[in-house]
């Protein structure tokens, strides 16, 4: 029995859902740009530390972000943004006209049970999947910050201090927002992840049943790809790698979507996608990069412009400077693009010698040694989707192989020009969508070799048995290194050295304030008890110092030393 589900095309969504949205974030970014140009700086100062007067150095707040001169500059991206908003609100009103014109038209969709029985499977495979990635890794550092000094601070702050490229923005500023009064910011946190990854589960089963064109197929390859080592690991993590990766993939496929439909409505679906990309990680630049790539040379082969793309890519960049402008007004641009992490660090020399380690370092990501730990063969894997170029009558086929060749060498090429690799995790993305690639690519192989040997069901069976390794190697691979590989570190023996030497060395129930580097020790006392409070009142039994902070002269005063370990101080009142 199949589902039908009729909708009106050009109906309440398109004429009134959309361009109220539209018309209200325009007016809410045209709101914060005049209270913001017509409030001084200190007035601004002192309302920003109202909504919340104890975040991440806020003693260096305005010194290193929030300076006067930053408000200048607030002040012209803010005439620039009130300008935008007034244009966008004259094309919305344009497009609520020439809806008004265009009668409503009614869309039958209909959905398989099978389909929607299968869907319930891979969601129920996802869930136990989360379970276990989350049970297998304990709260990481970058985990906890993100939760403590990103999320568990107002929301508006959330989305205005980059203190870090930590603050995952878009996700933190749901964890703020949907979970603002939940205390374990942490758990929240994974709980998004775990939607996110229901996310890309449903996605690329909906795209590999129309590819493979067997549901069953499609199951067991959609589950090839949630068990991929950083899908499945940053599914379970309180981080926004797994949203990022969800946007590309929302993006990759409406993409394509419009490539071949010509529907406009795949280019909206595009242009949230990539928006909410750029504003969960700045790092989408990348994969935005490889789409438009992809775009030139497919649009050079094909002999015609794509105005109405353009236009939209276009669009999609203003979207994104709105959605920045908090940031970009409290924070500045250099908070984005000239902290540390993306700065280049490395000499000519030391660039060159980290080719090799670190290319193999993205095929454990994407393989995880799949055929062999010297990653020679998991190369050659990794191009096996150039064999989509010669696939000649299937303008598909070859239209993802160009996709693929220009995804990476987007990367390769942003790679030259920063003269820094990108951490491994921020191209999660790239990898799931590789993979599911190399899956189609080894799905036409099989296929046309048996179809020439006459035996058909020979490339389903071969085909079956190569993601069931896939699946296999996953499984084991990931649950033996997800605890250290994921985030590169021993985090579950950090996690165990600080909970024995730092917060049971105090007694249960004691009152405890932190210093700004102290936060990871903030959140494992805040969980097992003990009375804590980020900013101290001089009133608490305790205080628990990082030896990357100054020592204040009120601590050194009024505590004594109780304990020197792991990096930190921890001092007793006297």
């Amino acid at each position: 029995m199949d589902i039908t589900i009729k909708i009106n095309k050009n109906g309440v969504f398109e004429r009134k859902i959309m361009p109220f949205v539209l018309l209200l974030f325009l007016a809410l970014v045209f709101a914060f740009c005049a209270f913001y140009l017509f409030t001084g700086y200190y007035h601004l100062v002192n309302w920003y530390n109202g909504l919340n007067d104890c975040y991440y150095k806020k003693d260096s707040w305005t010194t290193n972000f929030f300076t006067n001169k930053l408000k200048d500059q607030g002040n012209v991206f803010c005439i620039t943004g009130m300008l935008i908003a007034v244009v966008g609100g004259f094309y919305v009103k344009r497009y609520i006209d020439q809806k008004k014109r265009v009668l409503p038209e009614q869309v039958v969709i209909t959905v398989k049970w099978i389909d929607v029985a299968l869907a319930g499977v891979l969601l129920l495979v996802t869930t136990i999947a989360w379970l276990w990635g989350s049970s297998l890794v304990y709260p990481s550092n970058d985990e906890v910050f993100s939760a403590v000094n990103c999320a568990g601070i107002h929301p508006f702050q959330t989305m205005s201090y980059y203190m870090l490229p930590n603050n995952h923005i878009l996700f933190n500023l749901i964890n703020s927002i949907v979970f603002h009064s939940y205390g374990d910011k942490v758990a929240s946190g994974r709980v998004i992840s775990l939607v996110c990854y229901w996310g890309i589960a449903l996605v690329s089963f909906s795209w590999l049943k129309s590819l493979l064109r067997n549901r069953w197929l499609a199951l067991i390859a959609a589950v090839a790809l949630c068990f991929q080592f950083p899908i499945w690991g940053f599914g379970a993590q309180a981080r926004g790698y797994e949203l990022l990766a969800l946007m590309e993939w929302g993006a990759f496929i409406s993409l394509f979507k419009y490539l071949f439909s010509g529907e406009p409505k795949w280019l909206h679906i595009y242009v949230v996608a990539c928006g909410l990309g750029y504003f969960t990680v700045p790092s989408f630049l990348s994969f935005h990069l490889g789409i438009c790539l992809f775009a030139l040379l497919y649009q050079a082969f094909s002999r015609s412009l794509d105005v109405r793309f353009w236009k939209f890519q276009a669009a999609g960049m203003l979207f994104v400077f709105l959605l920045y402008l908090p940031c970009l007004c409290f924070s500045g641009r250099g908070a984005m693009v000239g902290n540390q992490f993306i700065m280049a660090y490395q000499t000519r020399a030391e660039f060159l010698a980290s080719i090799v380690p670190m290319a193999q370092n993205y095929l454990d990501y994407l393989f995880f040694n799949l055929i062999t730990p010297n990653h020679e063969l998991d190369f050659l894997l990794f191009l096996l989707p150039l064999c989509l170029l010669f696939f000649r009558k299937n303008k598909f086929a070859m239209s993802i192989g160009l996709f693929y060749i220009a995804m990476w060498v987007a990367v390769i090429l942003l790679t030259v020009k920063m003269k820094i690799f990108p951490f491994d995790r921020s191209l999660t993305g790239q990898f799931s969508i590789s993979l599911c690639i190399i899956v189609y690519t080894v799905y036409l192989l099989l296929t046309s070799l048996s179809e020439k040997i006459k035996l058909l069901f020979i490339g389903q069976i071969l085909f079956s048995l190569f993601l069931i390794l896939l699946i296999a190697n996953y499984i084991k691979n990931g649950k033996d290194n997800m605890n250290h590989y994921l985030c590169h570190f021993q985090v579950n023996v950090w996690y165990d050295l600080m909970l024995r030497d730092c917060v049971r060395a105090v007694p249960p129930g004691s009152s405890i304030a932190f210093s700004d580097e102290s936060f990871y020790l903030r959140y494992l006392f805040t969980q097992n008890g003990y009375k804590t409070s980020k900013c101290t009142s001089g009133g608490e039994a305790y205080f628990v110092q990082s030896k990357d902070d100054p020592t204040l002269p009120d601590i050194t005063s009024n505590y004594a030393q109780f304990k020197d370990t792991n990096g930190f101080i921890i001092y007793k009142k006297r």
